[in-house]
């Protein structure tokens, strides 16, 4: 899971992983629209952007475009549009989160990528093996970060800059700051 102000650097790390894991057939489905270098079978732009009308293209996008198609990563771009907090996550976006419930999608990774760590289904946060923390700002993102480890709002407000693209890698019980270079 990746959370990030605009302009933090979350869609260059996509760009990254679409890139570099070539292997695993990625997809990217995005709906911000900043992925046109990315064609035909490994990019969905979805029609609609508002939610709840999202949930429905994302059920038809998992049921048609991914089961048994041989993509083994899946980016979703802006995911609280699809899994917001606090409201019931589409069906297919929960069974992405727990992989072992249907075959269709076992040895598939899911990267959920999110401006606001607080409007992100908890379901998909707290189930995360990683999440990857881009600058974070707002009351709530704060008070999400404290639920999850009272040291990741300390270490968000003195180390991850939004001016050097750096993040928190956060594995549960560790954490470390990382950087990323630009790729645009």
């Amino acid at each position: 899971m990746i959370a990030g102000k605009r302009k933090s650097g979350k869609s260059n790390l996509a760009k990254w992983f679409m890139h570099g894991f070539q292997n695993l057939n990625p997809i990217i489905y995005d709906s911000t629209h900043e992925h046109p270098e990315f064609k035909g079978d490994n990019r969905y732009t979805p029609a609609t952007r508002s939610y709840p009308d999202t949930i429905e293209e994302f059920d038809l996008f998992m049921n048609v475009e991914i089961r048994n198609s041989g993509h083994k990563l899946l980016i979703v771009e802006e995911a609280s549009r699809i899994a917001r907090n606090r409201l019931k996550a589409p069906d297919t976006a929960l069974e992405l989160v727990d992989l072992s419930r249907k075959p269709e999608f076992s040895n598939m990774t899911v990267i959920w990528i999110t401006r606001r760590l607080s409007q992100l289904s908890s379901d998909i946060v707290e189930l995360s093996d990683y999440l990857i923390l881009f600058k974070q700002t707002g009351v709530n993102d704060m008070k999400r970060l404290d639920a999850i480890d009272q040291r990741l709002r300390m270490v968000m407000q003195r180390e991850v800059s939004m001016d050097e693209h750096n993040f928190i890698f956060y594995t549960g019980d560790n954490y470390s700051v990382e950087k990323i270079e630009r790729m645009v």
